[in-house]
């Protein structure tokens, strides 16, 4: 079966992202655990029910974004692999490969480690959600730009310059602010932040920030919508690798079983596969032995995904 909407991821964390924190905001809000002004995500997440619904929903967010990372890594390494002028690009599609893979586990991690639970394992992950995540939309404004003339159009590829500019000055605003409205905070609870508790117009201005920061992102994941209408995703291709230890617990497995006659096929099959195959190491085997053999799982489109 091909899996031909891949257009649909990233809408999917386009609208499930701010739905998740609309729906906590306004539980939160409604049962009294954070003020209505100006919040900060983690804040409307704090508590139950809402910080449940929030693990949930963000858990399956972190999994969506990995999702699409993947598959623009193999994208781009299909469109560009055998073109030598873009050596570049594919060392930093790489780089960028991992940094959504780490800004998608921060982001499962932030969601399930409340505040109130493992303070600094929430905060730790915040920034591991964040700052890999700004580093992604340079690296991938940068590769539209350069491969232009492949896939996308000029204007996506200033779309997202822009929107990576936007996000480095948010992201540097609520870096700065932040630590400067806690200091000057000297109410009793900052979830319920108000105006005479201190700081106020940094905690605006940081609250404000972070909201705009992760709705940004949704929008910039967006914008590869109509690129990813060009693709589809295969089913699995699984292909045996043969080493000295796989072949040892066959060969055994033979021998305990009195198959004598199996063997002999085994090694003779292997004799041939290994004059076919030469350097490659790949090897054809019988059915059975398929239990004892390594796999080495490629999809298509992306053949060399971790090569």
């Amino acid at each position: 079966m091909v899996f031909t909407s891949v257009y649909l991821i990233p809408i999917a964390v386009f609208v499930i992202m701010p739905t998740t924190f609309l729906i906590t905001y306004m539980i939160a809000v409604s049962l009294g655990h954070v003020s209505p002004d100006f919040p900060y995500i983690s804040d409307t997440a704090t508590y139950a029910p809402e910080s449940c619904i929030f693990s949930q929903m963000m858990t399956a967010v972190a999994l969506l974004i990995w999702l699409f990372g993947w598959i623009r890594y193999g994208q781009v390494k299909a469109l560009c692999g055998s073109d030598l002028t873009f050596n570049l690009v594919l060392i930093l599609n790489k780089i960028a490969y991992w940094m959504i893979t780490i800004a998608s586990i921060g982001t499962s991690v932030v969601a399930n480690f409340q505040e109130t639970n493992l303070l600094v394992v929430h905060v730790i992950a915040a920034f591991w959600t964040f700052f890999p995540g700004f580093c992604y939309t340079w690296l991938q404004a940068f590769i539209s730009l350069r491969t232009v003339n492949v896939v996308g159009t000029r204007l996506m590829a200033l779309l997202r310059l822009l929107l990576a500019v936007l996000g480095t000055i948010l992201f540097i605003i609520m870096g700065v602010v932040t630590p400067l409205a806690f200091l000057l905070f000297h109410g009793k609870d900052y979830r319920k932040w108000g105006p005479n508790d201190g700081g106020w117009v940094f905690h605006v201005i940081s609250t404000v920030s972070e909201w705009l920061l992760c709705i940004g992102f949704g929008l910039y994941v967006l914008t590869f919508t109509a690129e990813f209408q060009e693709l589809h995703v295969e089913p699995a291709e699984v292909h045996k690798r043969s080493n000295e230890r796989s072949l040892r617990l066959a060969e055994g497995d033979a021998e305990a079983s009195g198959e004598a006659q199996g063997k002999t096929r085994r090694g003779s099959v292997e004799q041939e596969a290994e004059e076919e195959e030469g350097s490659r190491g790949l090897i054809s085997t019988p059915v059975e032995e398929q239990l004892y053999r390594p796999i080495v799982v490629r999809t298509e489109p992306f053949r060399e995904l971790y090569a």
